[in-house]
């Protein structure tokens, strides 16, 4: 049966259908996919809501007046009749086949598919002001956002933001006499940073939800891991106490977690872990990565005591021995010997101490090393005092020049001191080599993405946002100068949309933000920025906050890059099914929403070996986007042993999935969701994916030794956490790999991105740089739509994968890598890639040019035929038709106005008849692809094939004037009368 949870949003004859064998997680997928499924919440007020005068509904900002102002929402819900009409609405905007394709909504047309009632409005927003008034909030003011959904409001002090959840949640002093009929959800932010920052525990427990932690009898700790409310109606059948008509939780535990890399001394299984909140940025930077302490180098004695702590990273063509200065005492080395073997060859290198130049403004000294790009360095070693007599020699056999014997810590030649060195990641169990890679610059970025030079820079109509959370900030001038280094200018600044950045730039707190911006602006230079920061005390500071403020803009950008993320079981069902509605309207607005899928494999918001999914990557409205690196194994034959030794090295650069078991310092994330269904626009190829592959997921690493136990490729263990949901937190992988919402979509390169951070060069990987790689693409695109007089792309799922079902060479496949790894560790569970749509790479990586070739058009409706070949089947050819149209011509200029009468008057019949009349059918004329998502049935009607193809020609050309703009399709040869005749009476 059902969980609370899920009891809660579930009307009687839904109980019965989960009761009778559906299934938990069917029954789960109720989100807006599934609007007939969603409950008819009870009413949580017995008695009548106040009649209240009519009035000017007041707007909300976008953001918060002030950084220091917490602003909560309350959000109603719509009419479900309408909300259904909205979301069919909605995927047929969206649906390249679909009459409505392109005609996007206003801000007010929105409002009328599916704002409440404006009276329904005002009592819910006087409700929700006389409850803050009660708990004496100050400077508290309330606003209805533009689409009469949500009430939001502002208040200078937390303690009532904190006060009115815990009313809501029947545990306060105040009773509640009755509740907004429409009450869908309450959700409020976490405390601001120090606000816990008290001495004794009196203070303390006078500032909830503060606890105290007490650490012997004089001394302890004030702190709290609350993240804000999430608060939403209960169906209970019992009304006699309202104080617990809502049900209240905090998002910030993760449970059903597994026990792969936890210390012996604390695994347990299924043990609940608290979500570091900070971990939600999805780019990972090489600086960062070397200044980390791993935690295998503590443990290890030997390497603890060695008086320099060395690291080893690649770079494009190089290697770069580093250190930081603070694990450096300089009195105890004068020399180093570095040796490593490539291609089968040990090479050795000898550095005086003070040929190490400074590096990151001083906080490590480095030495760059010429190595072959793309091809593995294995067996490393350094030795201090290292013989100064040749810089560099080579041995074709035997044992290095620092010959250095792990156990120990000594050279097995001289005696010397020596450690072993390997990659940067993953943390915990780091991979023996390390890949020299090729940065990501922009030539071999647009290179990768299809763009030639015929491709333009952006322009107005190319408008981008990167979203931002966490307090990040940017400077311009890394902007400027990382367009000065390609050659480039910017056309204007960047746009600040939300509260500034009180914090000094450096790699830490801005490193996510520069990286989104500087990605966009490298590749569409031209395309007016706006960077989209949502306060830390605004909402859930994050991504629902996020929609809000975009919905409620006028003119908000029409591409939005998101590179955040979080997991997705952490949060309640009901707040998924907001978000997705939020998204949905966006949607309507013609808005293309794109989200970095994770770092972390298999796991997407942290460095675990368990299937998490993200929580605005699964959502069916937006664009998952996944990360790639090049590599010399792009060909499926590279990756096997026999047929490298039958064929030969493969030499081609191609992409592969980027992963830290391939030399990545970040694993792309791919998963499929515990709460979403799977929309009909990717049913078939992921349909194919799980049909053709042998496992899924399947065994990437098996059984390897970990420092601290064993990790076992046990099939028990192919769970998914969904706290929610089920009682033991966990459900069936299998169940959420049949039937979730499965990302990512597409896939763009997100390793060695050279970035401006104050100043610095930082290299990123990420699929933080893939996705506003992509924004960046179809900023451009939209600028080529806007050259049309087409509209923007907005929602692109249902069209990229239209696009693939007939242009597959739209999308390089990516057949080789593995997301089983993550930052810390190797899994022993993962997917992989393979042809087609896989979980690791989605479609794969888009080609501009391509796509541009495949680009969308709008239409009022049905198609007018022109058939490209002879209507004689015995004559096919050019020359004889076009001496026949040329006939024709001089005799309409013959006849003038009976050539006017028939160039005008019968094209448009034909139209008018084939925008009225139904196709045949006929499965040689129905559409390949139509959007049939659960509860979403098409609007009965003809929806008439669309082809691009051929449609440039003049007929077409001629044919569309002389419709008013109707879309032509170009019927190719017809081979003989009777298809011809056949043709002709089904269409004409």
């Amino acid at each position: 049966p059902p969980s609370t949870a899920l009891s809660s949003v579930m009307s009687p004859s839904q109980h019965q259908h989960c009761q009778s064998g559906w299934g938990l997680l069917f029954c789960a997928s109720f989100s807006l996919l599934r609007p007939v499924a969603l409950a008819s919440y009870p009413s949580t007020s017995t008695t009548t809501a106040p009649a209240v005068a009519e009035q000017e509904l007041v707007t909300p900002s976008i953001s918060p007046r002030d950084s220091q102002q917490f602003r909560v929402a309350l959000f109603l819900r719509p009419d479900e009749d309408r909300l259904r009409k909205a979301s069919k609405l909605a995927q047929q905007i969206s649906d390249p086949e679909a009459e409505e394709y392109g005609n996007y909504l206003s801000q007010k047309e929105v409002a009328d598919r599916v704002g409440i009632d404006v009276s329904e409005a005002l009592a819910a927003s006087a409700w929700f002001e006389g409850l803050l008034d009660r708990l004496e909030a100050t400077n508290l003011t309330v606003g209805v956002v533009p689409h009469r959904d949500a009430v939001l409001a502002e208040v200078s002090d937390f303690s009532a933001t904190y006060q009115l959840g815990v009313v809501l949640a029947g545990r306060g002093d105040i009773h509640l006499a009755s509740n907004p009929d429409r009450a869908e959800l309450f959700v409020s932010p976490a405390p601001p940073e120090g606000y816990c920052d008290v001495d004794t525990e009196s203070e303390c427990f006078a500032r909830p939800p503060c606890n105290y932690t007490r650490h012997n009898a004089t001394s302890g700790r004030c702190s709290t891991d609350f993240a804000g409310w999430i608060c939403w109606p209960s169906a209970r059948n019992d009304f006699d106490d309202l104080r617990t008509l809502w049900t209240c939780d905090t998002p910030n535990v993760l449970q059903g977690l597994s026990d792969y890399g936890r210390p012996e001394a604390v695994r347990r299984k299924r043990r609940s872990r608290p979500v570091d909140r900070k971990r939600r940025r999805r780019g990972r930077s090489l600086n960062q990565a070397l200044l980390e302490v791993e935690p295998h180098y503590l443990e290890n004695p030997l390497m603890a005591e060695f008086p320099v702590h060395f690291r080893v990273s690649p770079r494009s063509d190089g290697l770069l021995l580093s250190f930081p200065n603070h694990t450096n005492r300089p009195k105890e080395w004068q020399s180093v010997e570095i040796s490593f073997r490539q291609r089968g060859t040990y090479h050795s290198h000898v550095f005086k101490q003070e040929d190490f130049q400074p590096w990151m403004k001083g906080e490590a000294k480095a030495m760059s090393i010429t190595v072959h790009n793309l091809e593995a360095v294995d067996d490393i070693a350094v030795c201090l005092g290292g013989e100064v007599v040749l810089d560099t020699y080579s041995y074709e056999t035997g044992r290095p020049g620092c010959a250095c014997d792990k156990a120990v810590g000594l050279d097995l030649r001289l005696g010397r001191r020596c450690m072993r060195l390997s990659g940067s990641t993953p943390s915990r169990e780091p991979m023996d080599f390390v890949l020299p890679r090729i940065d990501e610059t922009l030539t071999m970025l647009r290179q990768d993405l299809g763009l030639d030079d015929t491709v333009g820079r952006g322009g107005r109509a190319s408008t981008v946002a990167v979203a931002e959370f966490m307090d990040q900030s940017f400077l311009q001038d890394d902007v400027d100068s990382l367009l000065e280094g390609y050659g480039l200018r910017a056309t204007s600044d960047v746009e600040v949309v939300g509260p500034p950045s009180a914090k000094e730039v450096s790699v830490g707190n801005s490193g996510e933000g520069s990286l989104d911006l500087q990605v966009v602006a490298a590749l569409a230079p031209a395309a007016p920025l706006t960077w989209w920061s949502i306060g830390v005390n605004d909402m859930d500071s994050f991504v629902l906050a996020h929609a809000v403020q975009v919905n409620i803009a006028d003119r908000p950008p029409h591409v939005h890059s998101i590179s955040w993320g979080d997991a997705e079981a952490v949060y309640p069902p009901q707040f998924v099914q907001r978000l997705d509605y939020e998204y949905m309207k966006m949607v309507l607005r013609g808005i293309t929403v794109l989200l970095a899928t994770g770092d972390n494999g298999i796991s997407a918001s942290v460095a675990q070996c368990d299937f998490i999914s993200d929580l605005a990557g699964s959502s069916p409205w937006v664009t998952g986007v996944g990360a790639t690196t090049p590599s010399k194994t792009s060909k499926p034959y590279c990756s096997s042993e026999r047929e490298r030794w039958d064929l030969g090295a493969c030499q081609e650069v191609g992409p592969v999935t980027c992963s830290v078991a391939d030399g990545a310092i970040i694993t792309s994330s791919g998963y499929f969701s515990i709460y979403r269904n799977r929309p009909d626009y990717q049913s078939r190829v992921v349909g194919d994916y799980l049909s053709d592959s042998s496992c899924s997921p399947c065994q990437t690493n098996g059984k390897r030794h970990h420092h601290h136990h064993e990790k076992v490729a046990n099939e028990t263990d192919l769970t998914a956490p969904c706290q929610h949901l089920a009682n033991e937190k966990t459900c069936p992988l299998r169940d959420v790999v049949l039937t979730g919402r499965g990302s990512p979509d597409i896939a763009l390169p997100g390793s060695s991105y050279p970035i401006h951070v104050n100043g610095s060069l930082a290299i990123f990987d990420g699929t933080s740089a893939s996705a506003p790689a992509l924004a960046a693409l179809i900023g451009l695109l939209n600028e080529e739509q806007a050259r049309r007089r087409e509209p923007p792309l907005g929602f692109l799922n249902t069209w990229l994968y239209w696009v693939y079902e007939r242009h597959p060479e739209a999308f390089r496949d990516v057949l080789v890598g593995d997301i089983g790894s993550n930052e810390e560790s190797l899994c022993p569970w993962g997917f992989k890639a393979g042809p087609g749509w896989d979980a690791t790479t989605g479609l794969g990586v888009p080609q501009f040019n391509v796509l541009k070739e495949h680009l969308p058009r709008r239409g009022p409706g049905g198609i007018v035929y022109v058939n490209l070949g002879s209507l004689n089947p015995s004559s096919r050819h050019s020359p004889w038709t076009l001496s026949r149209l040329f006939s024709g011509v001089l005799f309409c200029m013959t006849f003038a106005p009976l050539a006017a009468l028939l160039l005008v008057a019968l094209p448009r019949m034909a139209a008018a008849i084939s925008a009225t009349s139904p196709l045949p059918s006929s499965s040689s004329f129905q559409s390949p692809f139509v959007a049939r998502w659960p509860a979403f049935p098409r609007v009965s009607g003809s929806y008439p094939i669309r082809e691009v193809g051929r449609s440039g020609s003049w007929q077409a050309s001629v044919a569309s004037i002389l419709t008013g703009g109707t879309r032509v399709r170009m019927q190719p040869d017809i081979p003989d009368a009777a298809s011809y005749r056949a043709f002709t009476n089904h269409h004409v």
